[in-house]
């Protein structure tokens, strides 16, 4: 704003000392975040690269506008369309409606009612489309994705299936393991998703869950004296890198979900640790 205000306008928007004021707030409530991006390697720009890589599911960088614009929804799509062609003329979907109402102002009396009963529809079918695709549906009314394309599409519906599953058999799981072992276990989860699932829904039942997944592998390290982890789904031939003893104990394939999250999970019980946490972590860590 500071750029572009004096050379496009408002100029007296430069003038105001709220202005300034807040990006004196904004760049101090940045620093933090720079200074541990600094202290552990930059992550957040490999992190871009990984979701990057990870859209080619969907399409990859060539759909990523239809799609961001298919995902905005019906009103959404015009209001982003219109914010944009508002902004090259003279975010986004906050300025479609400025540029909506600022329209409707200059337009004639006909136009108006033309224009307010077109956006009036759109509000009404972006909000019908919200309450049908809205995971609050039955479990029973949903049907299993065809593919991971369509459960990447719709995650607000599958991501919200399979995790109360997936938190009852780690629960009895790790209540099946000797009491020796049960009282200093962990939990490791494949997938940042597993671990804040059982965390947030396992927190009362469960030892400490750890995850080398994405930000939750900065969380912390799984202490050396856990003489059993309990690892929620991972690969067989990684584990054994680590333990002399690896074993199936559990198994969770929800109906509804994600593969690899909640479906065709397994559960393993594994002792012997050969390394030491503090050596193995940083190198299991991943995003």
């Amino acid at each position: 704003m500071a750029a572009t205000g004096p050379v496009f306008g408002p100029r007296e928007l430069v003038r105001r000392p709220l202005l300034w004021l807040g990006g004196v707030i904004v760049v101090a409530a940045t620093v933090p975040e720079l200074l541990w991006q600094h202290r552990h390697d930059w992550p957040q720009l490999e992190m871009g690269r990984v979701i990057a890589g990870e859209q080619g599911i969907i399409g990859g960088k060539v759909l990523f506008v239809p799609m961001a614009v298919m995902l905005a929804g019906y009103l959404g799509s015009v209001l982003l369309l219109w914010g944009l062609w508002a902004l090259l003329r003279w975010v986004m979907i906050g300025a479609g409606a400025v540029a909506v109402v600022a329209t409707a102002e200059r337009v004639k009396p006909v136009w108006r009612r033309v224009l307010v009963a077109g956006t009036a529809v759109l509000s009404l079918a972006a909000t019908v489309f919200v309450l049908y695709a809205t995971p609050w549906r039955s479990a029973g009314d949903v049907h299993p994705p065809k593919d991971d394309a369509e459960a990447a599409i719709n995650i607000g519906t599958y991501g919200s299936f399979g995790w109360h599953e997936l938190t009852a058999e780690v629960v009895h799981d790790y209540d099946a393991l000797p009491p020796p072992e049960r009282a200093h276990a962990v939990i490791i989860a494949d997938t940042y998703w597993q671990a804040s699932a059982l965390d947030q829904l396992g927190r009362k039942q469960l030892p400490p869950i750890y995850s080398p997944s994405r930000g939750f592998g900065y969380f912390g390290t799984p202490p050396d004296d856990a003489t059993a982890v309990l690892a929620v789904g991972g690969y067989e031939a990684v584990l054994r890198t680590q333990f002399d003893h690896v074993d199936a104990v559990g198994k969770v394939d929800s109906r509804l979900g994600f593969s690899g999250n909640t479906q065709n999970v397994t559960i393993w019980r594994c002792t012997g640790q050969k390394k030491p946490w503090a050596q193995v972590w940083p190198n299991w860590m991943h995003l």
